[in-house]
């Protein structure tokens, strides 16, 4: 596992790559290798990634829970290139992401895409749920996922807002799942 950066530190490149659109390595929790990304967005509990795919192709956005980032590290190598390629500056995704609560999250994540994976990695270290949220409830919501088949399962997973600790959304790989599992079918009774 990585050790804990000290937080000064990891706010300071978190915060960098957030005012100089400047790629950033990123450990999670769960992860043992680095996330490679562009900091897109701050809040107090969240953090909004553009992901980058080999540090220079832009594939979706990931929104992670702060306390589960463990170091950040600043990787302006392949910065000259990115904006040479005209991908500087990073897409935001429509419509904003609000980086309050947990719920605002996914409120704003499901606003713009019918579908996305969420992760938790404190129960589930390394593994995700694709799916649409159906609805909602105080602490929790249920979620119609799509099976290792691109499928829509039959019945929901209950999910704790508190649990949820990666929101993440557009990348090429979920594109094609959601394209393939087809429509969202008709509401089904959480179960």
């Amino acid at each position: 596992m990585v050790r804990r950066q000290k937080k000064r530190n990891l706010d300071a490149a978190l915060e960098r790559s957030f005012a100089e659109q400047v790629p950033v390595d990123v450990w999670h929790e769960a992860d043992g290798e680095p996330m490679g990304a562009a900091v897109l967005g701050l809040g107090r509990k969240w953090v909004l990634f553009a992901l980058l795919v080999d540090g220079v192709l832009p594939n979706g956005h990931r929104v992670v829970r702060r306390r589960t980032i463990r170091r950040a590290k600043v990787s302006p190598l392949m910065n000259a290139h990115l904006r040479d390629l005209g991908v500087v500056p990073l897409p935001v995704p429509e419509p904003a992401i609000n980086l309050g609560r947990t719920r605002d999250v996914l409120d704003s994540v499901s606003a713009g895409h019918r579908a996305f994976s969420v992760h938790r990695d404190e129960i589930s270290p390394n593994t995700y749920l694709m799916g649409s949220p159906i609805e909602w409830c105080r602490r929790s919501f249920w979620f119609l996922t799509v099976d290792p088949k691109a499928r829509w399962e039959r019945t929901m997973t209950r999910i704790r807002l508190r649990d949820v600790t990666q929101v993440a959304f557009g990348s090429a790989y979920e594109t094609a799942i959601l394209a393939t599992a087809g429509p969202l079918p008709e509401r089904s009774n959480p179960s």
